[in-house]
């Protein structure tokens, strides 16, 4: 239940943004938190330090706590609460099935509706838990403990480090390399400041070694988010673009034969009778990286394609871009994944979030042999 309450107040902290930002007039859409490299190192920070706490490295106690037992009772509510938050901050990247076009149609309720939207996605997320919390007697379908749960745990803790990768990827692309080996740096102090906290917090060490490691470690942290974190202009460099206009541009992020999605370029192909495909991902968007290596990457999806002679664009939302959000939004989208078919003379045909190889065959049916 705790852990539940945890995922209500991170939703209803949404809900609350969201409302404030349509308050003041502005467009906002749903996981471009991602797009703040700020919001990804703290991220990533958090994983890493939970990855290092499952394989061992180090368990959260107390200074001054003499009893396991009082840790537990302590640590249970606290660690429950907070793995709620963690796991909504993990969730919010992309839209799923369902909720993208929901999202659109809750914007435009009062505010109170909102919130009452978002804590009902809130619940639903929760519900697992709560069925758990209500029926006690559930938790016997668990297999009982054992070294199966110890080696469980450790797998875990490889596939946080594999998520520290993915976002390690993510703050590339959002600044640049220099910034990256800040961010690196910054984990290896972070490591070994949860490791000297998990070595030396410990109830057979005197209560004054415990407070000492505790402090050294908090300032190791706070020290190393102060020197290491801030983000300079060198650090942005990488973010400047060429603007593009109705020219056809190799897209970087997607094989050839895809091309950097503009909205002059995209009206031109249309004009000049030419149906297109629109993907807009990011990054940080593990449906869109799903949708692109199981479908429209493909070999075979790519084929299809070229049989009907459809221009493929890419559009990448990594970053801040409100021409993209604006896109988005027009087609009563927030978020990404958002993918699309423009046929000439036609109404768009826009995709679910996660797409499969039968879903664009079917839409592709629609596109002319020729492309007019």
């Amino acid at each position: 239940m705790v852990y539940a309450l945890g995922v209500l107040i991170s939703f209803a902290i949404l809900a609350a943004i969201f409302i404030g930002i349509q308050a003041a007039g502005q467009s906002a859409g749903w996981g471009t938190q991602n797009q703040n490299p700020y919001f990804q190192v703290a991220l990533m920070a958090i994983v890493f330090v939970f990855a290092l706490s499952l394989l061992g490295v180090f368990e959260i106690t107390l200074p001054g706590m003499d009893a396991a037992s009082k840790a537990t009772s302590r640590g249970g509510y606290g660690g429950s609460f907070f793995g709620g938050i963690f796991a909504f901050l993990m969730a919010i990247s992309c839209t799923g099935p369902f909720l993208g076009a929901a999202l659109p149609f809750a914007m435009k309720l009062p505010p109170t509706l909102i919130m009452l939207f978002f804590l009902m996605i809130g619940l639903g997320f929760a519900f697992p838990f709560i069925l758990i919390g209500m029926f006690p007697k559930a938790l016997k379908i668990i297999p009982k403990p054992g070294d199966w749960m110890v080696l469980f745990k450790e797998l875990m803790g490889f596939v946080l480090l594999y998520l520290v990768y993915t976002m390690l990827k993510t703050t590339l692309a959002l600044t640049g390399g220099l910034y990256l080996v800040n961010v690196i740096f910054y984990l290896l102090i972070v490591g070994f400041a949860v490791w000297l906290y998990g070595k030396f917090v410990r109830f057979e060490y005197s209560r004054a070694t415990q407070w000492f490691f505790s402090i050294l470690a908090l300032v190791l942290i706070v020290a190393a988010s102060w020197y290491y974190l801030p983000i300079k202009e060198e650090h942005l460099a990488a973010e400047i673009a060429a603007p593009v206009g109705d020219e056809m541009v190799q897209s970087p992020h997607a094989p050839d034969g895809w091309y950097v999605f503009s909205p002059q370029l995209h009206s031109k192909l249309l004009a000049e009778g030419k149906s297109v495909f629109l993907d807009i991902g990011a990054e940080w968007c593990k449906n869109c990286k799903s949708n692109e290596k199981t479908v429209l990457f493909t070999e075979d999806i790519m084929q299809d394609f070229a049989g009907k002679e459809v221009v493929l664009l890419k559009g990448d939302f990594t970053r801040k871009d409100p021409v993209l959000l604006e896109w988005i939004t027009a087609h009563d989208r927030l978020g990404v994944p958002f993918n699309a078919l423009y046929i000439p003379n036609e109404d768009a045909i826009v995709f679910p979030e996660l797409l499969s190889k039968g879903m664009v065959r079917e839409a592709l049916t629609k596109v002319p042999k020729t492309g007019v």
